[in-house]
């Protein structure tokens, strides 16, 4: 770790190949304590709202489905947020408020090591999702046969072993080919998802049409509810990845905007941006859970059962 004292109001240090700068006033401190005070709450309410998730698909044998094993993944990636990113987070910041610079700088390396993994098995689970919903209409009678739980069980194990070599290859990859390797997997995922949500929405809008006609004929309405519920499910995961997109994409910018010295006199902005978005994301791990309670009747519903049980 090096650091050299810029003026009497900022630090600029480089831990390992992290560029920091520090801000040595009442704003700066500020900053830090409301941070710290907010991701207490946040990660009391990560770490509960998706215990319960999870504990509600465990004890309600219906939901032991492929699509709610990869939602499981997501709900656990969430987990980790409030159980291990931001209590580090928070003892990252009040390192920071004393200038303790050398545990500053491991606890940084870890900290981003640990980030890395959650929102790469976040994105990939959502990734994986967007294709298995795919697969449920396009292999249609042969799904169940094919896409099991234990084969969607399998898939989890790697959606966390990928990120985890991938967060730990930062290490010995030069800055250059870490940032090659990402971007393609990040556009690759992307486009990826993008397809399967446009099968998806068009396969449903097409059978939905199909069915109103038959259902209307008939004075049944089975199939439109299923499809209905179909629909709402599709539509919450790929609400939760774009706005994993959005927040990541903003941060990565604003990161890679302080990594290579850009911003001049703006860098001060540049630094409490890249703080409010950090905890953007960290507070996101809360509201997830939220949204696919609060859109998917079976979850909403097993998570009652649970709560009332407690």
């Amino acid at each position: 770790m090096n650091s050299s004292l810029w003026n009497h109001e900022a630090i600029s240090v480089t831990c390992a190949f992290v560029n920091v700068t520090f801000f040595r006033d009442r704003q700066e401190l500020a900053l830090n304590i409301s941070t710290c005070a907010l991701n207490v709450l946040f990660a009391i309410s990560a770490t509960l709202f998706n215990s319960v998730v999870l504990f509600a698909i465990w004890k309600t044998r219906p939901l032991h489905t492929p699509s709610n094993i990869l939602l499981s993944g997501l709900a656990a990636s969430d987990l980790a947020v409030g159980c291990v990113v931001q209590p580090l987070y928070m003892t990252m910041k009040l390192l920071e408020i004393q200038q303790h610079l050398t545990p500053y700088c491991r606890l940084r390396l870890t900290l981003e090591t640990f980030t890395l993994v959650v929102s790469g098995t976040s994105f990939l689970a959502l990734t994986c999702i967007a294709v298995e919903r795919y697969l449920a209409l396009y292999l249609h009678l042969r799904y169940k046969a094919i896409i099991t739980c234990k084969r969607m069980a399998t898939c989890l194990v790697f959606l966390w072993l990928l990120p985890v070599a991938w967060a730990l290859s930062r290490f010995w990859l030069s800055i250059r080919v870490f940032v090659a390797i990402t971007g393609s997997v990040i556009i690759l995922c992307l486009l990826l998802n993008t397809w399967a949500y446009l099968q998806i929405f068009r396969f449903v809008k097409r059978h939905k049409t199909q069915i109103e006609n038959v259902t209307s004929s008939l004075g049944t309405s089975g199939s439109t509810v299923e499809i209905s519920r179909y629909n709402k499910t599709v539509v919450t995961m790929a609400t939760l990845l774009l706005i994993l997109i959005v927040s990541y994409a903003s941060f990565v910018g604003v990161t890679n905007a302080l990594a290579f010295g850009f911003g001049g006199k703006n860098r001060r902005a540049l630094s409490t941006a890249y703080t409010v978005l950090c905890n953007w994301i960290f507070v996101t791990s809360s509201l997830n859970p939220v949204l696919y309670c609060w859109r998917i009747r079976e979850i909403r519903q097993a998570v009652i059962k649970v709560i009332c049980i407690l």
